[in-house]
């Protein structure tokens, strides 16, 4: 459906909820509109889609969108205001069913219509060396000339300038992004990420591009699911190691009071742990 359809129905729609004083429908089709967004933004980064079924969040997914590219460029596509009041409203959403304040249903579609307003770049683009120094001529100019002349000094020096040039190019494009998101700006911003990360690997001044834009981009779980990980495994070591006490202490009866405190404290500390991450992960 095209966006100006779309925009036209939703008129309708709120019309319709004008005169009937029924906002929930309002309301679940803005969250819906919001969920699709954020899903789309999340597919085009080449991010694995919401886990919906899983009861995974909008909330969740744009913390994990904006951990990618914080690990990738330093970059936060949603702002702590953005986050903030995307996670108060869809926690009130969740809690009453989709019976929310008039107010909120107004920031709701806000929050929808900045999301809109945000354009990635195409990210399956095959990355070549034209490319990368496309938006720095001299580099070419400068690793054509340099590799030319042999030398281990050349091919040193021409490497440290390359490089000194590349982390200016990239604060510069940094700074302009934080003032203000440009798909342009974000390409060029992985263009120079891959060529800082190329003239690392390669100590001749030159280039070794490979792949895609999205193939250049390393994908990492939040922080939080990491620790939840870290949890939930230091509990299974805790249940493996209660369960080989518990058969010393069966096969071995005259061990039973020097492990029966040991068992009990890792039986408890595997408990305690599950328990943290039952409530704070898991649930």
């Amino acid at each position: 459906m095209k966006l100006t359809t779309m925009d036209d129905k939703l008129k309708d729609l709120i019309r319709i909820c004008k005169k009937t004083k029924n906002y929930k429908k309002l309301t679940v089709v803005g969250m819906i509109f919001l969920s699709n967004r954020v899903n789309e933004i999340g597919v085009k980064l080449g991010m694995r889609p919401r886990k919906k079924e899983n009861g995974e969040t909008i909330y969740r997914y744009c913390i994990m969108i904006n951990t990618t590219l914080e690990t990738n460029f330093g970059l936060t596509l949603f702002s702590s205001a953005f986050m903030k009041l995307l996670k108060e409203i869809e926690h009130f959403f969740l809690k009453t069913r989709g019976d929310i304040l008039l107010t909120q249903i107004t920031e709701l579609y806000d929050l929808y219509y900045q999301l809109r307003a945000i354009e990635i770049p195409d990210l399956t683009k095959t990355l070549s060396r034209s490319d990368l120094i496309n938006g720095l001529p001299d580099l070419g100019v400068m690793s054509t000339f340099f590799s030319s002349h042999g030398s281990t000094h050349n091919e040193t020096m021409v490497n440290n300038v390359l490089a000194f040039r590349v982390a200016q190019k990239e604060h510069e494009v940094t700074k302009q992004l934080k003032e203000q998101y440009d798909p342009d700006l974000f390409e060029r911003k992985i263009l120079l990420s891959q060529m800082k990360h190329s003239l690392s690997h390669h100590h001749e001044g030159k280039f070794s591009i490979e792949g895609t834009l999205r193939d250049n981009m390393v994908y990492q779980r939040s922080v939080e699911h990491t620790v939840g990980y870290v949890l939930l495994g230091i509990f299974t070591l805790a249940c493996v190691l209660g369960i080989a006490i518990l058969f010393e202490m069966v096969f071995y009866p005259a061990l039973s009071a020097s492990l029966g405190m040991i068992l009990f404290l890792i039986l408890g500390l595997g408990g305690l742990l599950f328990f943290i991450y039952w409530k704070e992960f898991m649930r």
